[in-house]
């Protein structure tokens, strides 16, 4: 446990540093969301506009394997972009939270932190913005090959 602040403007001081840190969380956060927001928007665009193209029988849409090889390219790096900018974000939110933690361990604030379980560890991981990025990365890239 950490030592207690001694002094007011010590308090003061810890206290405005765990109000940066909670504007931080919030910012990584939207910021989260904003970077899945728009990779995926891009992504069922994507997906949406090839099948629509597709579907029109009397477009003399037919895309040539190289187009098709590029339209691939693009989306693995859009998708590898966003998922290390996610990456990064979740990264950087985790460390915050980490020192808004121990903040509050200083100011004698007390949590009732619920451990998560296994399952809810392994369902967060994989239903999170990163896998459900692959995974309609997975279904522009199957609809450029096979439509």
């Amino acid at each position: 446990m950490s030592t207690p602040p001694k002094d007011k403007s010590e308090v003061e001081s810890i206290q405005f540093k765990r109000q940066a840190i909670e504007s931080e969380i919030a910012h990584r956060r939207e910021k989260l969301w904003r970077i899945f927001s728009w990779a995926a928007s891009l992504l069922v665009a994507i997906t949406g506009g090839f099948i629509a193209l597709k579907a029109n029988r009397q477009s003399q849409f037919d895309p040539t394997r190289f187009q098709r090889a590029m339209l691939l390219l693009a989306v693995i790096v859009l998708t590898v972009h966003a998922s290390l900018w996610l990456t990064q974000n979740l990264l950087r939110e985790e460390d915050a939270q980490k020192d808004l933690d121990r903040y509050d361990e200083t100011l004698g604030i007390q949590h009732t932190h619920v451990e998560r379980s296994r399952f809810f560890q392994f369902v967060s991981n994989q239903f999170g913005y990163k896998p459900a990025v692959i995974l309609l990365s997975i279904a522009a890239m199957l609809t450029i090959v096979f439509a």
